[in-house]
């Protein structure tokens, strides 16, 4: 008499296959949605285009997950970001990024849960934290609920009188709230002594 093998159980394989598969699938549509890809070949440590802008992450910098969608918002406005690599036993804090063909760095900074009632006082606080390590930062206040464009003004205001009475040069202020509204003060030329400001803003 012929004694049959024990079948093996095929349909719990499948499942464990096309389990696999959908984590595959899962991990490729975050790393898509994140809008970056790492390259082990370039030597810029990785670049991902978005829409007109790009942005690069430069060996040894050390992006967090906010700086990153911070980023993809400037790369989809056609903007170049280049993670600043970060440099070992520095105490200081470090810039994160460059922009463009920018000659000098930028800070990237997130505003989110501001919750005083004085937000402007709040927001240049946070906008003079960022032109302690760069004299040009941007602020991605889009999460910052019920924030206008004329507090992001104020902010912007006060930061600038803050920088000049520490003696400090600023080169530009981005700022972009809710709803993509955007406040941008640029001074590329000139430093803070000067009286002379230009403002422009962008809905």
């Amino acid at each position: 008499m012929l004694i049959s093998p024990p079948r093996r159980n095929l349909n719990g394989a499948f499942r464990l296959i096309a389990l696999l598969a959908l984590i595959v699938t899962a991990f490729g549509v975050i790393n898509l949605a994140r809008q970056i890809v790492r390259s082990s070949g370039s030597t810029d440590g990785g670049s991902q285009s978005a829409a007109s802008g790009e942005i690069i992450i430069a060996p040894g910098a050390e992006p967090n997950e906010a700086e990153l969608e911070a980023a993809n918002y400037l790369a989809d406005k056609g903007h170049k970001v280049r993670f600043l690599p970060r440099k070992p036993n520095v105490a200081e804090p470090q810039p994160d990024a460059q922009l463009d063909d920018d000659d000098f760095p930028t800070e990237i900074k997130t505003v989110g849960n501001i919750s005083s009632d004085n937000v402007p006082a709040r927001l240049a606080g946070r906008i003079r934290e960022g032109l302690s390590q760069a004299p040009s930062v941007f602020i991605d206040a889009r999460k910052q609920v019920g924030l206008t464009p004329e507090q992001i003004t104020e902010a912007m205001r006060r930061a600038i009188g803050m920088a000049r009475d520490a003696n400090r040069k600023v080169r530009r202020i981005h700022i972009v709230g809710p709803n993509n509204a955007e406040e941008i003060w640029d001074y590329p030329e000139v430093s803070t002594s000067s009286s002379v400001n230009t403002w422009a803003s962008y809905r």
